[in-house]
């Protein structure tokens, strides 16, 4: 089969082809639906199975979908793992696999890379109603930007201007962490963690608090897209200080670290649904594009109009297809890539699992 069969377009696509792959297979979907809403007033929702026994004490969960932008990437890569389950399960003895399907649907069925809320879940499903405050740094910056009145490119110059000052005044690499720090002041700007539970932290804790008790060893497996080389399965060690350890461990120096700056690890709250486990988290991150200076221009508009304009309008479409494209680049040669080294990386991690020594590093 060729694998990029396995990556969907749209929403309704990848989760009509998860409930199929499911059903051939004999594996049982649960379905989480949303409050809100598709475009087309279609109902929304995450989906959740098991493969392998319900009892095995090694527990990889494999998630897809933080940011709607990219959950056509993960869901790719988890319509693999359901086709091989058995196969890859029979490479990891006393292991089971918990799957969680898209658990932002709203920003994947959307266009866009948030949820409802405009809440970058990231952050949201580590800090929930305790994220911390603002970098004043940002919010100088995000009063220089206005987002409201970038209603074109002209208007994007303008607040560009003004950005560049500030990052002369305190250099790019201060700014650049108050932004990748969030913030829970304005909820209709940049990089908003929230100031509550989102309805994708709780439906994926609900998920988790099922399945995770009794286990021994958990590896949980978020997968993103964006950063890293084209095509590339970009690992990112999570959790706390022991599992950031032991990522390195497998993985030497193709394991990074977080450049998000956090109050506590990322991930790391989870590891209490799986009490008395050790717990290991990490982000694959398919590698799609460069992030260029284009790409700040086009993220500000695709905001304005989704927050202030009209979303709707053929300038607005334009902009979110170009936003969405640096995160699934959709060509038949760059899904042949990923699916090449997240399927490769998915089965060594696998592996890593099912040793029992959590101790053997990649070749």
């Amino acid at each position: 089969m060729d694998p990029k069969a396995y990556f969907s377009d749209d929403l309704a696509a990848a989760t009509a082809a998860f409930r199929a792959r499911a059903a051939a297979r004999g594996v049982e979907v649960e379905t989480h639906f949303h409050p809100l809403k598709g475009p087309g007033g279609e109902a929304l929702a995450t989906l959740s199975c098991q493969l392998g026994p319900p009892d095995a004490p090694n527990v990889m969960v494999l998630t897809s979908g933080v940011h709607g932008t990219e959950a056509m990437v993960g869901a790719g890569l988890q319509a693999w793992v359901i086709d091989e389950g058995k196969r890859l399960l029979a490479l990891a003895p006393d292991t089971r696999l918990v799957i969680v399907h898209v658990i932002n649907p709203w920003g994947a069925a959307h266009g866009r890379y948030v949820n409802e809320d405009n809440v970058d879940l990231n952050k949201n499903i580590t800090y929930g109603a305790h994220a911390p405050p603002a970098d004043p740094i940002f919010l100088a910056i995000d009063d220089a930007i206005d987002l409201k009145s970038i209603t074109d490119e002209a208007a994007y110059d303008t607040a560009f201007r003004a950005r560049r000052d500030i990052v002369g005044k305190y250099g790019p690499e201060r700014v650049m962490a108050a932004f990748k720090k969030g913030q829970r002041e304005r909820p209709f700007s940049i990089c908003y963690n929230g100031v509550a539970d989102s309805w994708s932290k709780t439906t994926l804790e609900a998920i988790l608090a099922r399945t995770l008790p009794g286990a021994r060893r958990v590896l949980y497996v978020d997968l993103h897209s964006g950063m890293g080389d084209w095509g590339e399965a970009y690992v990112v060690a999570g959790g706390d200080a022991a599992s950031e350890a032991r990522v390195r461990d497998w993985l030497g120096t193709a394991a990074h670290d977080s450049d998000l700056p956090m109050t506590v690890p990322q991930y790391s709250t989870l590891a209490r649904f799986a009490p008395g486990a050790d717990f290991t988290a990490l982000t694959i991150e398919a590698g799609t594009a460069v992030f260029d200076a284009e790409f700040s221009k086009i993220m500000w508009l695709e905001m304005h109009f989704q927050m202030f304009g009209d979303p709707d309008c053929p300038k607005a479409r334009e902009i979110r297809q170009r936003f969405k494209a640096y995160y699934y680049p959709g060509t038949d040669e760059w899904k042949r890539e990923f699916w090449k080294n997240g399927s490769t990386m998915v089965e060594f991690l696998l592996a890593r699992l099912a040793t029992g020594t959590w101790a053997s590093r990649a070749a």
